[in-house]
């Protein structure tokens, strides 16, 4: 797993990670609609993520999702040019190589 390839993966995937691992229905709702669509996901499959097992204290939702997309759209240009581990309205992220 230690390639380029998949630290170029992992570069352009980390800002979609919340910054406390919670699973969010709208993500999940896409995902599943998506998986659906490529047929990978059998169409009665019924959404069964859970927060139940985070121990720690989560994060507020989101006042504007859309907004959140689109900072997310302008730092994934940023990572695609310069690489780095980045959130939106964070500070870079140490990651161990």
């Amino acid at each position: 797993m230690a390639t380029e390839l998949n630290r170029k993966i992992f570069e352009r995937s980390f800002a979609y990670f919340s910054r406390d691992l919670k699973n969010v229905q709208r993500d999940w709702e896409k995902v599943t609609k998506y998986g659906k669509s490529l047929g990978v996901l059998d169409t009665s499959l019924q959404l069964n993520y859970s927060n139940q097992f985070l121990e720690w204290a989560l994060d507020a939702e989101s006042n504007d999702p859309s907004d959140d997309q689109s900072m997310t759209a302008l730092l994934q240009n940023d990572v695609a040019l310069n690489g780095g581990f980045h959130r939106p309205g964070g500070l870079e992220t140490k990651v161990a190589t």
